[in-house]
């Protein structure tokens, strides 16, 4: 089963609560608190319902690609009809900051690396002033980062017939 949990991680109550009274003119933790989950949610149910489009035999394919897979040589061996399973994989594994695949599939120690990297190319007064206008822009980004990857990943098969997972390379 694919974890990609709808529920933030990690959070602390007692602190949480403490920060939404804390009112100034820049955005307070708790806000970007919540800016960070939702986004992380979006991305994680975007990655699911992509997920669930993959044929069985896309995802059978990828849970043996991962347990094959060297982290010290990070190449996959892709056969034409599994690119769009590929292109799932890398862009997964950019969005959840994963250098290995098999972390996909192991509870999150933090929140997923590329939407933080995403976030945090926003301002704090756009992420406060702006936070729905950020949801939707991360949902098209998210598409356009799978189509990216699916380009890269038919690049990558035509010339060598290998997929280098390397989630770096869909910055």
């Amino acid at each position: 089963m694919l974890w990609l949990p709808i529920q933030p991680i990690g959070r602390q109550q007692g602190r949480a609560v403490a920060l939404r009274g804390m009112r100034s003119g820049a955005m307070t933790k708790a806000e970007s608190y919540d800016l960070l989950r939702d986004c992380e949610r979006l991305t994680r149910l975007l990655l699911r319902r992509s997920w669930a489009s993959l044929p069985q035999r896309d995802r059978r394919w990828i849970r043996s690609a991962t347990r094959v897979f060297d982290p010290d040589m990070p190449i996959i061996t892709v056969a034409p009809a599994q690119t769009n399973a590929a292109a799932w994989l890398f862009a997964a594994m950019h969005w959840c900051g994963c250098r290995h695949p098999e972390a996909l599939w192991c509870k999150p120690l933090h929140p997923p690396t590329g939407v933080v990297r995403w976030l945090s190319g926003f301002d704090v007064v756009e992420q406060k002033d702006h936070p729905h206008d950020i949801m939707t822009t991360l949902a098209e980004r998210v598409g356009r980062v799978e189509q990216q990857s699916r380009k890269l990943v038919r690049a990558m098969r035509a010339r060598k017939r290998v997929v280098a997972l390397l989630p770096e390379l869909l910055l």
